[in-house]
């Protein structure tokens, strides 16, 4: 319930903060930012190379085990890894810029070398939020940034706006990015302050197969979260080839309105995945069958009434936007159909990971993936961002309805929601 309540709380945050950053920002200008903060949400879980979701997966396991010298030892390693990752991720960037920046418009380019630079600090920050699910420390992953950057940043860019400088993409990306140096820093002190610096007592030969254990359990993780990035925001990276600036910012916004209702998804997943861990690391598979429920019931049963809130309301919340943004209220009635599919399986996903089944993860959001830049590449053209809403929901629904099925078969877990939510109430799974 504290991460439900958090999760509203930062999804009502991200709503106003997109407001104010099409009001300030302008349609033009706006459409930018969103496009490049999209590139930066898919290279940056490249960046992370799988140490974010592989942390969920192994301390919850190594807190079970009360193995505190391999929590250290697994953070540090990661640590070490993704700084170099990242580092040679945003020299790629840089290098691909510098060939083929001419394919820009003029005014992408500031904003595409900003991203670049900061690619390292963002990268930085998904792990942390991933130490941070993997440790239990829920508001950890989701206060900082969530909650607290979005404040900062609106913030400081109107004091910025106050000195009568002119507000453009690249300068809210530099202040969002400047920020989250800021608070990872802090965040890095407090987990100096509360993880014991405890390094495995084992020779070096075994250190050194542990590392590359982590690395070898971690890396394919790379495709997995790549994908299912790539399967989020491939709407809006289509959009942003197919389609004028002021087109992906009405999209945008139809797509932040509805990620209101979406955050009940976000919410569970942040304390289901850690608990379908601690269930696999004794295992109990009835317990772990019993937590696969619950989270499946209490997503599926809360998305609904939330959706249906969102949607009613969603006249108000585009017209804050601005008078042009009203035509995404279809948008947000297709991407709220998507969500309801998808959370007939709730956190079927992250199960799959934390069972050693990510390739068969992957495998289920490629297809998925596939099927939505097919759709969406096709109806584009056609009928515009519709299109691209209408290819988002059917690969939700499809990919949902794969869950389940390799779910059962695969791993004998069911994954679909009670449709009589008392059930997973009253008793345990059997």
């Amino acid at each position: 319930m504290s991460a439900l309540a958090s999760r509203i709380l930062a999804a009502g945050l991200a709503y106003i903060f997109q407001i104010y950053l099409a009001k300030s920002l302008g349609i033009e200008n706006y459409g930018i930012f969103v496009t490049f903060w999209t590139w930066q949400v898919i290279l940056t879980h490249i960046s992370v190379m799988g140490f974010s979701e592989s942390a969920v997966r192994f301390l919850p396991r190594y807190a079970t085990r009360l193995r505190e010298d391999l929590t250290y030892g697994f953070m540090s390693n990661g640590l070490k890894f993704i700084i170099t990752t990242s580092i040679a991720t945003a020299i790629l960037c840089g290098s691909a810029l510098y060939f083929f920046g001419h394919l820009l418009a003029d005014n992408m380019m500031g904003s595409a070398i900003v991203l670049a630079v900061g690619l390292p600090i963002l990268a930085l920050e998904l792990y942390i939020e991933g130490v941070a699910r993997g440790l239990g420390w829920t508001m950890m992953a989701v206060v900082p940034g969530f909650i607290v950057r979005p404040l900062i940043v609106m913030g400081a860019l109107f004091v910025i706006s106050l000195n009568n400088i002119p507000l453009t993409a690249e300068l809210a990306l530099a202040v969002t990015i400047a920020v989250t140096l800021f608070l990872i820093l802090l965040q890095a002190i407090f987990i100096k302050l509360h993880v014991k610096r405890v390094k495995p007592a084992t020779s070096q030969n075994h250190r050194k197969r542990l590392r590359r254990y982590w690395i070898c359990a971690a890396v394919p993780l790379v495709v997995v979260t790549g994908v299912e990035e790539l399967l989020y925001w491939s709407d809006i990276v289509i959009l942003g080839f197919m389609m004028p600036s002021e087109s992906v910012s009405v999209y945008f916004a139809a797509l932040r309105c509805m990620a209101i209702a979406g955050f009940i998804h976000y919410a569970f997943m942040l304390v289901f995945a850690r608990e379908f861990s601690l269930a696999n690391a004794v295992g109990d598979r009835t317990e772990l069958q019993h937590r696969v429920h619950m989270a499946s019931t209490w997503t599926f049963w809360l998305t609904i009434p939330a959706v249906l809130v969102t949607l009613a309301a969603g006249p108000l919340l585009l017209s804050l936007f601005g008078e042009e943004f009203l035509s995404g209220q279809i948008i947000m009635a297709v991407i709220g159909l998507g969500l309801v599919g998808k959370s007939i399986v709730g956190q079927a996903s992250s199960l799959l990971i934390v069972v050693g089944r990510e390739r068969l993860n992957v495998l289920i959001a490629a297809y998925a993936l596939v099927l939505n830049i097919a759709v969406s590449v096709t109806l584009v053209p056609i009928f515009g961002i519709l299109g691209a809403a209408v290819g988002t929901a059917l690969s939700q629904i499809v990919r949902a309805a794969l869950l389940y099925y390799y779910c059962r078969l695969k791993i004998n877990v069911s994954v679909i929601a009670h449709f009589d939510p008392r059930k997973v109430l009253l008793a345990k799974a059997t």
